[in-house]
Order: structure tokens, then C-alpha cells, then sequence
């Protein structure tokens, strides 16, 4: 069992290692406390989503779609959520 010693020290090993390595795209240097690659892209949801609109047919994403979407693009988000009655 690790003393917590060992465990403070192997954190700081870790946070020097990662003050050598390049930045990742979002700015931070560590990828295990990056959030940033857990959110998965809404591009193709976006495109979808008003490609469907525009031809008048109503597009239906499930609630964790619309969450996902909402950072990148509030209002879609909450007209796709209003569509599928996930609001």
C-alpha cells in the first residue's frame, strides 16, 4: 500500500512530466485532466440537424445529444430538445 508520500510524489512526477510534453490543442498539457476530449464533437450532429430542417422534416436527437451540443450551439440545441420532447 502506498503511503500517501508516495502518492503526493508520484502526482507531482506526473504534473512535471506533463509541463515537458507540447500543448494539446485546448491549451493543456496533461491528457488524463483534460475534459476537453470527453466531449464528443457535435459537428455532424449540427449538420444533420439543420440539413433535415431544411427540408422541413423535424430532426429527433435523444437527450444526451442535445446535452452534448448545448456548449457548442445553445439555440439548436434547444430547438432539437424541444422537437424530440427531451425539454
Amino acid at each position: 500500500m502506498t503511503s500517501r508520500h508516495e502518492f503526493s510524489a508520484g502526482l507531482h512526477r506526473r504534473r512535471d512530466a506533463a509541463h515537458r510534453l507540447p500543448p494539446l490543442d485546448c491549451g493543456h498539457r496533461d491528457p488524463w485532466t483534460c475534459r476537453h476530449h470527453d466531449r464528443p464533437s457535435t459537428r455532424g450532429v449540427t449538420e444533420a440537424a439543420e440539413h433535415l430542417l431544411a427540408i422541413g422534416l423535424p430532426p429527433l436527437f435523444d437527450a444526451a445529444t442535445c446535452r452534448a451540443l448545448w456548449p457548442a450551439d445553445r439555440g439548436l440545441a434547444a430547438i432539437l430538445a424541444r422537437l424530440s420532447g427531451a425539454a
